[in-house]
């Protein structure tokens, strides 16, 4: 009996950590899923520029998400009147390019252009440049230079975003989250055995009585 004991201790106290490490796991998993949903809808860099005409623009800016494998490079305009306003038509005859230059002055120049057409209208819409490759967690002044401005935009509201890709971390709160039901599903089996072995067999207890009357007698 007394194996018996120790062997429902350890089954139910087995039971007892798996459980509160299974919740745990969901807990974690619901705030990394809140994380990331935050980084995804963080913007690095959100700046009024003006591509109707030639100029330099120059900005500060911090890149500080953990998880991002890459950064979109996005122009934000409000909706035209003409529905059928796209991309090429809006940025014709703008020549222009920029720079991200980090801490210690390293320059990395780009060509500001179309990176690919997108699939609805333009009008309302970000406009994708480009997908930036991922670069260190720093501070950087992003440096913007107009050759030749688009003069579709002139006189219309323009505003210049960086968003964060979020690459294969993204995966990290559902493996947690697949770990936490496993856990939790662990203690529940675990549970099982101890309530199986904390019951007493049937028959013992009348078993016992009527040895003792015998051999009282």
């Amino acid at each position: 009996m007394r194996i018996r004991q120790i062997v429902k201790i350890f089954f139910l106290a087995t039971s007892g950590l798996l459980t509160a490490f299974g919740i745990f796991l969901l807990i974690f998993s619901w705030f990394s899923f809140q994380e990331l949903k935050q980084w995804g809808e963080a913007r690095s860099l959100d700046i009024e520029v003006d591509l109707s005409q030639p100029g330099e623009f120059s900005y500060p800016f911090i890149l500080e998400c953990p998880y991002a494998d890459s950064y979109d490079l996005l122009l934000i305009l409000p909706p035209f009147p003409s529905s059928e306003s796209k991309p090429d038509d809006l940025l014709a005859g703008l020549d222009a390019f920029y720079s991200i230059i980090d801490s210690n002055g390293l320059e990395l120049p780009h060509l500001l252009k179309l990176r690919l057409e997108p699939l609805t209208k333009a009008s309302g819409k970000p406009i994708l440049f480009e997908s930036i490759g991922r670069l260190p967690k720093a501070m950087y002044t992003f440096r913007l230079t107009v050759s030749q401005g688009a003069g579709a935009l002139s006189g219309v509201e323009q505003h210049l975003i960086m968003t964060y890709n979020i690459g294969f971390d993204a995966a990290f709160p559902f493996v947690v989250l697949f770990g936490g039901f496993l856990t939790l599903a662990g203690g529940g089996i675990f549970a099982f055995f101890g309530l199986i072995l904390a019951r007493k067999k049937p028959g013992t207890s009348q078993g016992s009585q009527h040895s003792t009357a015998t051999y009282g007698t």
